[in-house]
């Protein structure tokens, strides 16, 4: 005897048009994302900005509480220091723009100090090219006691 075996009903599966709304509905959505990416990117351009200005802002703010009173560092030294200047651009002979940028300045008649953010080289460089150097730590400033042969130089 054979036996006959007969198939479960099983739903007939998706149209085309099932599909097609399907993928519609996907576009819509991966359009959307886009959007909202796009719009997302902006919105951390426009925070790194105003991030960046706040960061300009509180460095100089320090700056400008660094230099009020930044003479008196030089008390132990034979320099009368009255005058602070701010932000200072520093060309090399021939060059067309600024190679850096001097912080705060000091002078009287005679001298001139200046200060900055000074890495490794820049300590060095700063010291041959006779300036004394400042460090800002914690609430107070520190005069760096400079190398034994340093000879600070006239401006």
């Amino acid at each position: 005897m054979t036996e006959t075996s007969t198939l479960p009903e099983y739903p007939q599966g998706i149209t085309f048009e099932q599909v097609w709304a399907a993928q519609m509905n996907t576009d819509r959505q991966m359009k959307e994302t886009d959007r909202k990416i796009q719009e997302l990117k902006e919105q951390v351009e426009k925070t790194n900005k105003i991030v960046g200005k706040l960061g300009n802002s509180l460095g100089g703010l320090v700056e400008t509480l660094f230099a009020a009173r930044l003479w008196e560092k030089f008390s132990s030294y034979p320099y009368d220091l009255k005058r602070a200047y701010q932000n200072m651009p520093v060309f090399m002979p021939g060059a067309s723009r600024a190679l850096t940028e001097i912080d705060i300045l000091l002078s009287d008649s005679e001298w001139a100090m200046a200060g900055g953010t000074i890495d490794p080289d820049a300590l060095k460089l700063a010291y041959e090219s006779g300036f004394f150097v400042l460090e800002l730590k914690g609430e107070s400033v520190e005069l760096l006691t400079p190398p034994e042969d340093f000879k600070p130089k006239e401006w």
